[in-house]
């Protein structure tokens, strides 16, 4: 028997408004922690995603997360604009940057924490990218719930 694929990825039309036909192409990535896997690539139109669950050491290759004791952790990441990110998940690090290949560096201008409060959208806090350049860290589940607005730029 085959085991499905950790990793997804999903391409949604989304209309912007009802009375136009424009629409934006929605692309989607999901890691999901399991047992012996605790590092992830996640390819975006401009820029890569790493997603490390677990501690992250830095080792052979680069930095790797180490897993975590129950494989709880999960992050979706959609695109909604060019270098415009939605994030939520739990209990993981990411990293944004340049798919490889690519000229550049990509850095996080500004990060939005955000929860909802009765289907209100309630910010929590602003960070900028002195506060990111190490990583985006996901609280355990059961924390903070977080879902996070990045807009990354390119060097």
């Amino acid at each position: 028997m085959q085991m499905p694929s950790a990793t997804n990825t999903t391409r949604l039309r989304v209309w912007r408004s009802p009375c136009c036909a424009a629409f934006a192409l929605l692309l989607i990535q999901v890691a999901v922690a399991a047992a012996r896997k605790a590092a992830y690539d996640l390819p975006l139109y401009l820029l890569e995603v790493a997603v490390r669950f677990g501690e992250v050491r830095d080792g052979y290759g680069g930095p790797r997360g180490q897993g975590n004791a129950r494989p709880n952790g999960r992050v979706p990441v959609a695109e909604v604009q060019p270098a415009r990110f939605l994030v939520t998940g739990a209990n993981a690090n990411l990293a944004f940057a340049e798919q490889l290949g690519a000229r550049g560096t990509a850095q996080l201008l500004a990060v939005q924490e955000r929860h909802s409060d009765g289907g209100r959208r309630v910010r929590e806090r602003l960070r900028n990218g002195e506060q990111t350049c190490f990583g985006l860290r996901l609280p355990e589940p059961g924390g903070s719930p977080m879902v996070t607005r990045l807009q990354a730029a390119h060097a």
